[in-house]
């Protein structure tokens, strides 16, 4: 936009504390980022160094408020853009809105260093996708992608607590569904199977401790049984020949 107002583009930095002067616009801002319902604005009064010509270099873009009750307020464009993405992250406004607003603001103030602010919203956006796929693979059965998922969810956000109590909920749960399985399939006799599924297990607990030492422990249960079998057959062999020498020593008596 090339309108001018007083020697500024709309772009200009001035052009926020214009805006702003234009009390209902201020009351929508005021609200946002005091999170309540302000009944009216008395007045509008703007920081002095605002009347400075475009080439005068970069300015506060500061507006003081001060509503009905005679409380006063200072608000900044940094701390407005912050409180969108602050609403936003509390889930009181949806992503679409929040986004739009910022970029807005970013491409009317282009010296306003909104950057920041846009770039936090988009990591708090794919930090809450993250979650919420996590959640959908849990339910799902999917360990692996579940935890992976909810490993991608950024301190910032609020959900990154739960997202770490899930983590080691899913883990688990999951540890505790792979050992019963090699333990199920080692009764049965396949340790090669047990042990597979212990082995790739890994992707998802890495080297836990209770799943080596299942290993182990089924590693040395598959070597006795190994070893038993050996044992029997021996014995078998040596049964047949104690049976074919005592046969033919009695065909000999005869």
């Amino acid at each position: 936009m090339r309108a001018k107002r007083d020697g500024y583009l709309f772009r200009d930095n001035p052009m926020f504390v214009s805006v702003m002067e234009d009390k209902q616009i201020a009351k929508h801002v005021l609200e946002t980022v005091i999170g309540r319902k302000v009944a009216d604005i008395e007045y509008a009064d703007t920081e002095k160094r605002h009347d400075l010509g475009p080439s005068g270099g970069s300015i506060r873009m500061d507006v003081y408020l001060e509503d009905r009750e005679g409380k006063a307020y200072d608000v900044e464009m940094q701390t407005y853009a912050e409180t969108v993405v602050e609403r936003y992250n509390n889930g009181e406004t949806d992503y679409t809105t929040a986004y739009e607003l910022l970029d807005r603001l970013r491409r009317l103030f282009p010296d306003s260093n909104l950057d920041t602010a846009v770039d936090r919203i988009e990591a708090l956006n794919a930090s809450k996708d993250a979650f919420n796929e996590a959640q959908y693979l849990e339910e799902s059965g999917e360990a692996a992608g579940a935890i992976s998922r909810y490993g991608e969810v950024i301190e910032d956000d609020t959900n990154y607590e739960a997202a770490q109590a899930r983590i080691e909920a899913v883990r688990a749960a999951y540890k505790e569904q792979v050992l019963e399985e090699a333990q199920s399939l080692a009764d049965s006799k396949d340790y090669r199977g047990a042990e597979a599924v212990l082995l790739n297990s890994s992707d998802v607990l890495g080297d836990d401790p209770d799943i080596a030492a299942k290993l182990e422990e089924l590693q040395t249960a598959e070597l006795d049984d190994y070893v038993e079998g050996l044992l029997k057959t021996a014995q078998g062999f040596f049964l047949v020949d104690t049976a074919r020498i005592k046969g033919f020593f009695d065909a000999v008596q005869i």
